[in-house]
């Protein structure tokens, strides 16, 4: 009998801990309180809502502890326990199919006794005894002893390797007949651990209304434009100095864009016309709103 050990598993079923572990930081994630809002009062920084909210709120978690302790109790029961019988038995029969190895190295042994025996039995037939006072009759009757006794020592030998090789090889089919079943050892834990997480699922009411949880209103940052303030011009002094020179008296910033653009185009103004107040209005080159003084 020929049987490769590689069949024989040398590690127990994985336990259902994945799931477990699952379940269980599910609860601790639910049991968990939602952030705090703070907000500035009068006498400080203080809780917007004081009010403690859980992350799960309408979930009874504490049924979660009960799916895992029947889920693994049934596990045990209807599949762990099972599947590790049948690992045992695998075991028992590697264990035995080693004994049975040794026993046909013996078997191997003996028959080269038998061998030597019989050569010792030949040799006593075709030739006279050597010890002194050994007839002929004695010496053979002596060597015909010796090779029936290593014989009967065969005989037994080769009656135990057969029994404990048939033992082994039909234990051996038992375990692999017993493995087509592990498919469905697999599936019924597939529906305990189903089992778990339904019920889990149970504890959830997603019928019930929100947890009221009051947070600040959002923010809107409030936007604050400059306050331009009306400029007064006199044009005598506008004609003598030029707009250039005047420029610093503004109260607009010197780096504002929009002074910068009327710059230029009162400048590619003055290149082609004489300057007035009127057409520089018309043109957008100064605000509407600046007041002229004569």
């Amino acid at each position: 009998m020929v049987f490769s050990p590689a069949f024989l598993p040398h590690t127990r079923p994985p336990s259902p801990s994945a799931c477990a572990a699952g379940i269980s930081t599910m609860k601790a994630m639910l049991e968990a309180p939602l952030p705090i809002p703070y907000d500035h009062t009068e006498n400080g920084v203080a809780a917007f809502d004081p009010e403690p909210h859980a992350v799960g709120h309408s979930v009874k978690t504490e049924n979660f502890p009960k799916a895992l302790s029947t889920m693994k109790a049934k596990l045990a029961d209807e599949c762990l326990n099972p599947l590790a019988k049948w690992l045992d038995a695998a075991e028992s029969i590697r264990v035995r199919n080693l004994k049975c190895h040794q026993l046909g190295l013996d078997v191997d042994q003996q028959t080269a006794a038998v061998q030597r025996a019989a050569q010792k039995l030949t040799k006593a037939q075709e030739t006279a005894p050597t010890e002194p006072g050994l007839t002929p009759e004695a010496a053979l009757e002596a060597a015909l002893i010796a090779h029936q006794t290593e014989e009967d020592k065969l005989v037994r030998l080769e009656q135990r390797f057969a029994e404990m090789e048939a033992s082994v090889f039909n234990a051996l089919l038992d375990v692999m007949r017993d493995s087509q079943v592990i498919r469905e050892y697999a599936a019924a834990a597939l529906v305990i651990m189903q089992g778990a997480v339904h019920t889990t699922l149970s504890s959830f009411d997603l019928n019930a209304k929100a947890d009221p949880y009051n947070l600040p209103p959002i923010c809107t940052p409030e936007i604050k434009l400059p306050n331009f303030a009306a400029v007064t011009i006199p044009m005598a002094q506008m004609k003598k100095g030029g707009l250039f020179d005047f420029r610093e008296k503004l109260s607009i910033k010197a780096d504002d864009p929009l002074q910068a653009a009327v710059t230029e185009r009162v400048a590619s103004v003055r290149e082609t016309t004489e300057f007035q107040p009127g057409i520089a209005a018309q043109a957008g080159l100064v605000p509407q709103s600046l007041n002229y003084a004569s």
